[in-house]
């Protein structure tokens, strides 16, 4: 099975032109979820440690017995005014070329403005005198298969604001796109006949405070992984919020507390207070396992 490894940006000096942030912290977010929709395929996902600079990454990479490595960045020039997705692909390796096409094709198809590159899918053993971009030339020398996308222009300001607003949509084009290009086919879910699924209980003190242990007992009970932190964006809340039938994105946002305020049976007033009636109605909840 193919094993990839996802390389956000690194570089929180790339200011975006709207917003007030930058290109680490979306790129991060986007390769989360990336991450969190690749779940579905015959494909492993490995993160990158974010600390980490590019020149260990690739190491890394090579550490944890990766075959694919994906640079997923933001772009900058044009004066502003750039738009369009651009992909790089290593020229002794065809199936990057494969993924950096289709990459270019679905991302262009999301994006409502019409981009303006002259060449949106380029070799990167070209820049740099011949040289080539870091991420995708010693990723290959290692033996992997490499490819950078940079998703769209953060300097370009109406852009930097699409690229905010839409980066659960990005990654599960992202996804679509890879996994076509690769011909990389969904899990098959053998699911269990006559089975009695066990009941998650929590023992929880109704308190009314969000807390890690009352994070964990959310996150057990949808079967997350329990480190008792909701990330930005996080795995629990999309869980809840397809119990509560609001947008999936994964960000614990006034609307999706408004939902869970109504499910509580609380005032609605899309804030959690401390503490907090709905968050008492939720763990007594959770300690009937029952939400």
């Amino acid at each position: 099975m193919r094993r990839l490894y996802l390389s956000p940006s690194n570089q929180p000096a790339n200011r975006y032109a709207a917003g007030g942030t930058n290109e680490k912290v979306q790129m991060e977010a986007v390769a989360k979820s990336v991450e969190f929709y690749l779940r579905e395929y015959e494909i492993e996902t490995i993160m990158a440690s974010f600390a980490l600079q590019f020149p260990q990454r690739d190491e890394e990479a090579i550490a944890k017995n990766c075959t694919d490595y994906l640079a997923i960045h933001s772009n900058a020039g044009g004066g502003g005014k750039a738009i369009g997705t651009v992909a790089f692909y290593h020229p002794e390796r065809p199936e990057t070329k494969a993924v950096a096409t289709r990459l270019v094709i679905e991302l262009d198809k999301i994006c409502p403005y019409p981009e303006n590159r002259f060449r949106q899918v380029q070799d990167g053993m070209v820049p740099y005198d011949g040289r080539g971009l870091g991420e995708i030339r010693d990723p290959e020398d290692k033996g992997l298969n490499s490819n950078l996308l940079e998703v769209n222009f953060h300097d370009n300001p109406i852009i930097a604001q699409w690229i905010i607003d839409n980066k659960d949509l990005i990654a599960q084009t992202i996804v679509k796109a890879y996994v076509g290009a690769l011909g990389i086919s969904k899990k098959v879910i053998v699911k269990p006949i006559n089975v009695v699924v066990p009941v998650i209980k929590g023992n929880l003190v109704v308190d009314g405070y969000l807390g890690p242990k009352t994070v964990k007992a959310i996150q057990a009970y949808f079967g997350t992984p329990q480190d008792g932190i909701i990330s930005e964006p996080s795995y629990v809340v999309k869980k809840l919020q397809a119990l509560l039938k609001v947008k999936t994105d994964g960000d614990m946002g006034p609307i999706t507390i408004k939902a869970l305020q109504k499910r509580m049976g609380t005032q609605q007033d899309g804030i959690i207070s401390e503490p907090s009636m709905c968050i008492k109605e939720l763990q007594r909840r959770l300690n009937e396992g029952k939400l």
